[in-house]
């Protein structure tokens, strides 16, 4: 498998930052390394798993599962 690239680096770093700035956790705001550390725990299982190792699919899967957050939350995407 490929590694992921550094377009989809890029923008997961841009989704987070905009979960970042606009949601919070049990009534806090979090960074953007602890909402990746959240949805990892909750995609895969681990909140440690480091997002460099991760090919093409599963950015694309984190990617997605980031976005379904963001249109639960009545967060936009196209800021």
């Amino acid at each position: 498998m490929a590694r992921h690239t550094n377009l989809q680096r890029k923008r997961m770093w841009m989704l987070l930052s905009l979960v970042s700035d606009k949601a919070t956790f049990k009534g806090y705001r979090l960074s953007k390394e602890e909402w990746k550390s959240i949805f990892c725990a909750h995609l895969y299982g681990n909140k440690d798993l480091p997002t460099r190792t991760f090919d093409i699919a599963q950015m694309v899967d984190f990617q997605m599962y980031i976005e379904a957050f963001c249109i639960e939350n009545n967060i936009n995407l196209k800021e």
